[in-house]
């Protein structure tokens, strides 16, 4: 068991180094993007903001954001969000 356990201990931190690159490498935006934050159950509507602010460094989280019912928060986005950028819409209708 000793053993077992020490391999295990090593893969851990491995393993959430490289989900953690991923998640930031991920996650850039600008003032004017869009937040598109999924609905988390079945049935639960999706949420879409503007980005009002970026607070954090080279356009990473977190984000000062206006949803459509006009509530502002600041917003540490989780893997159920996506950054929108305009360019990007305006290409895809092309």
């Amino acid at each position: 068991m000793g053993q077992r356990g020490q391999f295990a201990a090593l893969r851990t931190p491995a393993l959430s180094a490289a989900r953690t690159d991923w998640e930031v490498a991920l996650m850039h935006a600008v003032v004017g993007d869009r937040l598109h934050v999924h609905g988390k159950v079945v049935g639960q509507a999706d949420r879409m903001g503007q980005i009002l602010e970026v607070h954090g460094a080279s356009g990473e989280p977190p984000y000062l954001v206006r949803f459509e019912d006009g509530h502002e928060c600041l917003v540490f986005p989780g893997p159920d969000a996506i950054i929108e950028h305009p360019a990007s819409s305006a290409a895809k209708s092309k």
